[in-house]
């Protein structure tokens, strides 16, 4: 199996495990976190503009900068998910990218102040 089709088994298979080859497993739950936080994304948005109220996510979508949010929170939400599988704090499935693609802006601090207090009580052996 191949990488793109082990992520899209992640991403739409019954059981939404990731079957790869595991040196790329990282990559492919970032890229699983970004598809899911794009989704997100565009329901806020299709809620904005079909019921004409605001974004849940608190987001403006007025012009192109409305353009950059769908991108933005995609490569936020990939970013926070490819920092939290490399730490260990996610299991790698879709349960898991949901999650970070829907709430990386609240994961993402806390992500960035485990891994630093894990480096800051790391021992380095002097010689």
């Amino acid at each position: 199996m191949d990488f793109l089709e082990s992520v899209l088994a992640m991403l739409f298979s019954a059981d939404g495990l990731y079957s790869g080859n595991s040196d790329l497993t990282v990559f492919a739950f970032a890229i699983a976190s970004s598809f899911f936080g794009m989704l997100v994304v565009i329901l806020d948005f299709l809620m904005v503009k079909t019921l004409n109220k605001n974004s849940l996510l608190k987001l403006s979508y007025i012009g192109i900068k409305g353009f950059f949010v769908f991108i933005m929170w995609g490569v936020g939400s990939g970013i926070g998910g490819c920092l939290g599988a490399a730490i260990g704090i996610f299991e790698i499935n879709r349960i898991a990218a949901v999650a970070i693609g829907v709430a990386w802006p609240l994961v993402l601090p806390r992500l960035l102040t485990t891994a630093n207090s894990e480096l800051s009580t790391e021992k380095v052996e002097l010689e």
